[in-house]
């Protein structure tokens, strides 16, 4: 199935149509926020506080009983400590309070998003409260309070920031039980179900562990498609006793793609474990056990003040040709299809308002992936995702093939 469109349409017409093809997903398909791109960096970004700022900010509030702004420093969902049955009993608890000390625990567990410290405080003439506090950012975001408990709990780190297909890394915990067999899972990110056993061994005499594993890149039902998974240490019976999620970059080829869709001019393939949907105007692709769709065809046939350009010059103009707030090309590859044909992939930054606010922000616009269908490239296939689906994009929109012979 192809996007039809008359060729008299004017830009600004264009733009309407093509924002509209957008309309009801849940965050714009290509217009992206700065954190979903690698580069270019994004200057003027106020810096967020230090985690040992941020406990010792979200003691002193509760402490000074303004129990809601402490409330914010709390990740979302965030169970209240033991033994209190809600966290406004915890606070009440420390109102009129004293902080001693903060310092650093485990600092060989700490990864670059994930902290723990020991917290010493005194509530009237009692005796001292030691608490062991997570702190936990995402992405670029603030840094929150992740667990508050007042015993040490097992806790596990990964060595490295990001999990690959077929890398080596090393999980490294503590606060186990001692001198027993356990086992390191992977897991979705939801944490059922359990998809495999990557290692096995017996913690210390101080109830520490180090495992050593190499992470794999498909299972039994196929490549590895999310983007993030849980690790979780396990008793022989599948009891967790710590987890972690972890991001995991997946890195798909040509046998990855099973399923084959056929458009007009042009021939798609994508993953076996991913939907497709043909709607007025676009191809979309959903992953599953996701409620939106995550990577989007159009075809768009090239502005009437472009139709005089060479193929790689209007390639070069593509986003602010088409595309609002595509300003400033910051990536430009070219590349071949398998069958021969030219292709492009490139990235745009621009500034962009929202209602409400005064000044616009700077948003990434990409990656896109361009595909000329036709012998004149009058017919342009567009390919783009949503953040955290880039190398899916990557492998579908490499793997796109034509109707019609290569040019040799």
């Amino acid at each position: 199935m192809s996007v039809t469109m008359t060729p008299r349409l004017s830009r600004a017409t264009m733009r309407v149509l093509l924002a509209g093809l957008l309309q009801g997903l849940a965050t714009p398909a290509w217009a992206l926020p700065p954190s979903a791109a690698p580069r270019p960096p994004v200057h003027g970004i106020v810096a967020q506080p230090e985690p040992e700022a941020v406990i010792r900010t979200f003691v002193l509030q509760l402490v000074a009983g303004h129990t809601g702004q402490a409330s914010a420093a709390l990740e979302p969902g965030l169970e209240p400590p033991r033994p209190y049955s809600s966290w406004s009993r915890f606070f009440e608890a420390l109102r009129g309070g004293q902080l001693e000390r903060i310092e650093p625990w485990r600092k060989e567990l700490w990864s670059a998003q994930d902290r723990e410290y020991r917290v010493r405080y005194r509530v009237g003439t009692g005796r001292p409260v030691v608490a062991y506090v997570g702190i936990r950012a995402h992405g670029e975001g603030p840094w929150r309070v992740s667990s508050w408990s007042f015993a040490q709990q097992p806790r596990m780190s990964l060595a490295s920031p990001v999990l690959e297909p077929e890398a080596a890394t090393t999980v490294r915990a503590s606060g186990l039980p001692a001198n027993k067999v356990l086992r390191l899972s992977l897991a979705s990110d939801k944490g059922r179900p359990v998809l495999a056993t990557l290692a096995q061994g017996k913690t210390d005499p101080r109830g520490g562990i180090s495992l050593t594993f190499r992470m794999p890149a498909s299972l039994k039902e196929g490549p590895i498609l999310q983007d993030r998974v849980q690790l979780r240490l396990e008793t022989p019976d599948q009891r967790a006793l710590t987890t972690v999620l972890a991001p995991y970059r997946p890195r798909l080829s040509a046998r990855d793609l099973g399923r084959t869709y056929v458009g007009a001019g042009y021939q798609l393939r994508y993953p076996d474990a991913y939907r497709l949907r043909v709607t007025e105007g676009a191809v979309s692709l959903w992953a599953p056990g996701v409620s939106d769709p995550v990577v989007f065809l159009s075809v768009l046939p090239r502005p009437e003040n472009a139709r005089q350009m060479s193929t790689e010059e209007y390639a070069r103009q593509f986003g602010p040709l088409n595309i609002e707030s595509a300003d400033e090309l910051v990536r430009f590859e070219p590349f071949l299809l398998p069958d021969g044909h030219p292709a492009w992939l490139e990235t745009w930054q621009g500034m962009k308002g929202r209602l409400g606010e005064d000044r616009p922000r700077p948003i990434v616009v990409g990656p896109l992936y361009l595909v000329p269908l036709d012998p004149d490239a009058q017919r342009w296939l567009m390919i783009r995702c949503l953040p955290g689906y880039e190398p899916v994009l990557d492998a579908v929109a490499r793997n796109v093939t034509l109707a019609r012979p290569a040019v040799r």
